[in-house]
């Protein structure tokens, strides 16, 4: 699996409630149950056909590191000078026991005392 931390662009996030005045009543008041995660980085470098990755994100940039595993789609390739950039996207389910399950955070460095 290749690992990916560095080159994410976008994360978007949606959840499974649709709304709309054909939605079911009888489902209308269900809690969401989950999160859609789409996550798109791009690369100097294409990744082989097929190839499985697991990106690390932080999308609140507070050491809270998530993780998406997958197959990326190719979205797009875009000519940056001379050099090409290979522009991917992975969509996840994120299911509702882990929302608010983070990897571990790097060790932050202490605090430094204020000072009078």
């Amino acid at each position: 699996m290749i690992e990916i931390s560095a080159g994410v662009s976008a994360v978007t996030i949606t959840t499974d409630a649709l709304a709309g005045p054909w939605r079911d009543p009888l489902t209308a008041a269900r809690v969401p149950t989950g999160a859609q995660v789409k996550v798109s980085f791009q690369r100097r470098v294409p990744l082989p056909p097929h190839a499985a990755v697991c990106v690390r994100y932080d999308l609140a940039e507070n050491g809270s590191v998530r993780e998406a595993q997958g197959v990326p789609r190719l979205d797009d390739t875009v000519m940056n000078g001379s050099s090409v950039l290979y522009v991917y996207s992975l969509t996840c389910w994120v299911p509702p026991h882990a929302v608010m399950k983070f990897l571990a955070a790097p060790p932050r460095s202490p605090q430094l005392a204020m000072t009078a």
